[in-house]
């Protein structure tokens, strides 16, 4: 039971006009009336109400006078450390009180004292500090218990596996988790500087390779090689494919099964020796594209290359045996022949290829006309040249030339319509009917410029005819867009070299020019003409665009204004 007021150390109850007879202490009267035994007994007595202040010490921090029935913020406030504390509740009476506190962070809470010396009541007081549960410490439960939290260190490097960001637990008996990188196990590669050919044998020196063949590999740049026999102390190798050059340490890998790869000796080299064997077709036309097929040892299959005198092919296919190339256009007569490749490669001598141009009676290229035109494509075009009739497309540049089948091709021209392509030159490549692709000298010039515009002025409410002058426009009015800053110009006509179109009102035709470059009404500044011109500029615009009011500058807007509207004033 409470009291009101949380009051305390009530009088017994008497009766009135009467002297109690029997008295002990203030817990019990006995009152005699007319023969009448009346006794008033205290059975417990109200308990004094808690007053004063105590200190909370948290993890050796103390926060000193906290009243003992302090609202909950105030405690919060006291004890706030770091925004770690986040909820304070108060429960209890005048004569029992206890706090709640709620923590953000997880973790163990620190140690917690309470200092009541200051605390005033009556009777024993006592106090007692309760965590939520000695095995929480901090309330972070897991079930299960993830790998991460029981795996324990080593001094060797750990194996760790993880998916999807949760690693494996790895704590049993037979498996510690940890791996050791040990000296004694890795093979080693003994310096020595040995050279082959496709198919011809190497022994590489060293230890610890084992005897098991089929455990060890070897690989010269990527390219896996054939090991024939095994013993500790060497690798027999059957050369297969590779690529004309000297392999260095660090471009021989070899690997032994069980104990991983092997350390080489940075004196150790391989070098593979290329050759050539063959060149079929030897002969082609002057106009380029026949395609002839190289064999040899040793070609550098990624970055292979093929010169014809001092014209570079273009490669169809390659392998380290075999590379397919387009012969470029040459001269009448025979032409040196020679491989290129990537870096470090060496050149198998190629003296023995002959190739010769000859003037087979191919197709050949004499002139287009026109020369050039809108990268859009669309223009006809026709070629002029020899054996024409063998050809069964052209193309220029990437782009095919769309044959005119409304015209007759002939032996001396070819008629097609170009396809888009990007600006630039391009040259015309002939495919005839056996497939055979002939490159020309001829250009064609995909082209899109302007070159003049007639007048650079107009009214602003619009009206005025521009003619553009350039190349390339095409003739389709759907394809081609004008504007006059942000406006629309509309198109009337268009040509490959001229554009006519009608500009558009920058301004409503019921508004004059006046209207929109009179002044601002800006007070207290005082600004020179240029600055004021600027100023007055930059609100005609505004008024064309959008309702605002004016804008008045500030003393250092109107300064960095002064080059604009200079440019304006020279440029009006």
């Amino acid at each position: 039971m409470n009291t009101h007021g949380c009051g305390y150390d009530f009088p017994l109850i008497a009766i009135a006009e009467q002297a109690g007879t029997t008295v002990t202490a203030d817990t019990k009267v006995t009152y005699t009336v007319s023969d009448e035994t009346v006794t008033v007994e205290r059975k417990d007595a109200i308990t004094e109400e808690l007053k004063g202040t105590f200190d909370l010490t948290i993890d050796g921090v103390t926060h000193q006078n906290i009243d003992v029935h302090g609202i909950d913020t105030n405690i919060l406030e006291t004890v706030r450390k770091d925004g770690e504390y986040t909820k304070a509740n108060k429960q209890g009476s005048c004569y029992h009180r206890q706090w709640q506190l709620e923590r953000s962070k997880a973790g163990y809470f620190g140690e917690y004292s309470i200092d009541s010396t200051n605390v005033v009541g009556k009777g024993t007081l006592t106090t007692k500090t309760v965590y939520p549960g000695e095995n929480y410490r901090g309330g972070l439960t897991l079930t299960p218990i993830y790998g991460d939290w029981i795996q324990r260190a080593k001094l060797t490097p750990m194996v760790s596996v993880k998916v999807n960001g949760i690693l494996a637990n790895c704590e049993s008996a037979s498996v510690d988790c940890s791996f050791t990188y040990d000296p004694a196990k890795t093979p080693t590669v003994s310096a020595a500087s040995l050279t082959g050919t496709r198919n011809s044998q190497i022994s590489i020196p060293g230890t610890g390779f084992g005897t098991d063949t089929s455990a060890v590999t070897v690989a010269l740049g990527g390219i896996p090689q054939t090991v024939t026999a095994v013993t500790d102390t060497s690798i027999t190798v059957t050369l297969g494919d590779g690529v004309s050059k000297a392999y260095g340490a660090d471009a021989v890998v070899v690997n032994v099964a069980g104990a991983g790869n092997a350390k080489v000796d940075a004196g150790f080299t391989v070098t593979y020796t290329g050759s050539v064997a063959s060149l079929t077709p030897s002969t082609g036309s002057i106009g380029g594209g026949t395609v002839i097929t190289i064999t040899g040892e040793g070609f550098d299959k990624d970055s292979a290359g093929v010169t014809f005198t001092s014209d570079a092919g273009e490669i169809i296919e390659a392998s380290h045996t075999q590379i397919k190339v387009s012969v470029p256009p040459g001269s009448a007569g025979a032409a040196t022949v020679a491989l290129t490749g990537g870096a470090g490669y060496v050149a198998p001598d190629a003296s023995s290829l002959t190739f010769s141009w000859a003037d087979t009676g191919g197709p050949t290229v004499t002139a287009i006309s026109p020369n050039k035109g809108s990268v859009r494509g669309g223009t006809d075009v026709q070629v002029t040249g020899t054996a024409l009739d063998s050809v069964a497309a052209i193309w220029i540049g990437n782009s095919e030339c769309e044959k005119d089948i409304t015209q007759t091709s002939t032996a001396t021209a070819y008629f097609c319509t170009t396809r888009g392509s990007p600006q630039g030159e391009q040259h015309l490549v002939l495919v005839t009917n056996t497939g055979e692709k002939v490159k020309t000298t001829t250009p064609y010039t995909y082209t899109l410029e302007v070159n003049a515009i007639m007048p650079a002025d107009g009214s602003v409410v619009g009206g005025t005819r521009v003619t553009i002058i350039g190349a390339g426009f095409g003739t389709d009015m759907d394809k081609i867009y004008v504007e006059m800053g942000d406006m629309d110009c509309d198109i009337q006509t268009v040509a490959d070299e001229k554009v006519v179109c009608d500009t558009k009102p920058l301004l409503p035709a019921h508004q004059l020019w006046t209207e929109h470059i009179q002044e601002a009404t800006c007070v207290g500044l005082s600004l020179t003409d240029l600055e004021k011109t600027a100023q007055n500029t930059h609100n005609m615009y505004r008024r064309m665009h959008e309702s605002t009011p004016d804008l008045c500058y500030s003393q250092e807007v109107a300064k960095t204004a002064k080059s604009w509207a200079k440019y304006l004033i020279d440029n009006k």
